[in-house]
């Protein structure tokens, strides 16, 4: 296998490997020296760039298949039954940093293959949980 064809396998397998381990495993299989930057040269002339993994909040198969099914049966309810309806959302900040990027090598309009995605999981201290709402039409709560 050559050595531009064992990259990209390796990429379709686990875009979130870095070029670094990337090349000293590609090395390791086809018995010659290969440097990340020529790894990373290769992998973009295959179209893909080094993004940040989009965040996407963990959650169980039972869940995904409850969530589709409630995608599916509301998908062609009417703007009147939406107009009654309050979204709410809430998002996790941390006050003390971050816990870092994760970035992955994908192809433009992969972003959320998940593959490409980060899961994340909302537990710990040294946070703020901000909650908020909307309609589509002012409401008195």
């Amino acid at each position: 296998m050559s050595q531009k064809r064992k990259v990209f396998k390796e990429i379709k397998i686990d875009s979130k490997v870095s070029a670094v381990r990337l090349a000293a495993e590609t090395s390791e299989i086809i018995g010659r020296s290969a440097r990340a930057e020529t790894v990373r040269n290769v992998i973009k002339q295959a179209g893909c760039k080094r993004r940040v993994a989009r965040k996407n909040p963990f959650t169980s198969l039972k869940n995904h298949k409850t969530r589709l099914e409630f995608a599916k049966t509301h998908q062609l309810k009417s703007n009147n039954f939406w107009n009654k309806v309050i979204f709410s959302d809430e998002s996790k900040f941390n006050i003390f940093g971050s816990y870092g990027r994760r970035t992955v090598w994908r192809k433009s309009k992969t972003a959320l293959d998940p593959k490409n995605l980060r899961p994340t999981v909302k537990h710990g201290g040294g946070s703020v949980i901000v909650w908020g709402c909307m309609a589509s039409t002012p409401k008195e709560i």
